[in-house]
């Protein structure tokens, strides 16, 4: 059968068909490495999915499932990110309508297009796609960068965990049974036997309590980050750190608030004893007193488990939304 094309242009068309199909496999490849990355931070120390309970096998076969669903989502998601910021509807996103975390890179794309900054950049330029790295320096700053999103995002919602941590280890020195400490494999650390409750009494709440349902709405959260952040290029702003600074004094501001009930039921049962033991020489406090302050404090616990899981409840979804608006610039510390 006789060829239309010559032999020389068929093997020339043929060499240029497999540069573009390897360049475009690997294109892909190197996104699909960078959103495996970015939910990885998550699965590492994010409350259920980073617990050591969790076999290591499932969370490798989870990161790699949710990548593969993720992947072929970025253009359509970054999209939305830019009709986010996109306040006046003109199709040009322009300096004051882009957060100050994201500005450095914004100005990279006004002097690559020497563009004016009143007229900005439209959705074609802003989402330039992912450049594959050169080195192997630039693929692992764009991989720390990737990781620590994930890893800030687990981290905030686990600061707030510990301080209900927190709470069991001040009723049990309270009750004075925290010499009996356990070894929590969720934290590879050893804790109180209350702290462990009030922290697996958080998890819970954290995971099955419809309101919340906190595990998908941490991980809607993270693949939210496309819309504004695509693979490769991850930043963790200014508002992010604050943020995270933030949740530490939250968190110990819940452990006191959470087991005030019990430490003033300590110090007025303090206060009798101390008062009875001088009035009443002939009554050995060392020996009732611990029987008496044990009793008295499990009947307040009963109240500090009511009062912790109601506040986690109002507060773990505030969190989550806080984390993820300061992910996206729009965090404004009160």
């Amino acid at each position: 059968m006789e060829t239309f094309l010559p032999t020389s242009w068929q093997q020339d068309f043929a060499s240029v068909a497999n540069q573009a199909l390897i360049a475009s496999a690997l294109h892909s490849f190197h996104l699909f490495i960078m959103v495996v990355i970015r939910i990885s931070g998550l699965m590492i120390i994010g409350p259920l999915f980073g617990q050591v309970l969790v076999p290591s096998n499932v969370r490798v076969l989870l990161v790699l499932t949710l990548s593969l669903i993720v992947t072929p989502t970025l253009f359509s998601q970054a999209h939305v990110g830019f009709d986010r910021w996109d306040v006046n509807h003109n199709q040009y996103l322009s300096r004051n309508e882009v957060p100050p975390d994201f500005l450095s890179r914004y100005d990279t794309m006004l002097t690559q297009y020497q563009r004016d900054p009143q007229v900005g950049v439209n959705f074609e330029e802003y989402h330039l796609g992912l450049k594959i790295s050169s080195t192997l320096y630039d693929f692992a700053w764009k991989a720390v960068g990737e990781l620590s999103l994930g890893f800030s995002l687990g981290l905030g919602v686990m600061i707030i965990l510990s301080g209900l941590q927190m709470v069991g280890e001040m009723v049990d020195q309270q009750i004075g049974i925290a010499l009996g400490e356990i070894f929590n494999p969720s934290l590879n650390s050893s804790t109180s036997i209350n702290g462990q409750l009030f922290f697996m009494m958080g998890s819970t709440i954290f995971v099955l309590l419809t309101p919340i349902n906190g595990h998908i709405r941490m991980l809607g959260t993270l693949i939210e980050t496309f819309q504004t952040m695509p693979p490769g290029e991850a930043i963790l702003g200014q508002s992010t750190i604050m943020l995270l600074s933030d949740l530490v004094h939250q968190s110990l501001a819940l452990a006191i608030q959470v087991a005030l009930p019990l430490l003033a039921a300590t110090s007025l049962l303090s206060l009798t004893m101390g008062y009875l033991g001088h009035s009443v020489p002939q009554v050995n406090v060392l020996m009732i007193g611990f029987a008496i302050r044990s009793a008295v404090n499990l009947f307040v616990l009963l109240f500090c488990l009511s009062s912790g899981g109601d506040t986690i409840v109002e507060m773990l979804p505030q969190v989550i939304d806080q984390v993820g608006d300061s992910l996206h610039g729009l965090y404004e510390p009160e």
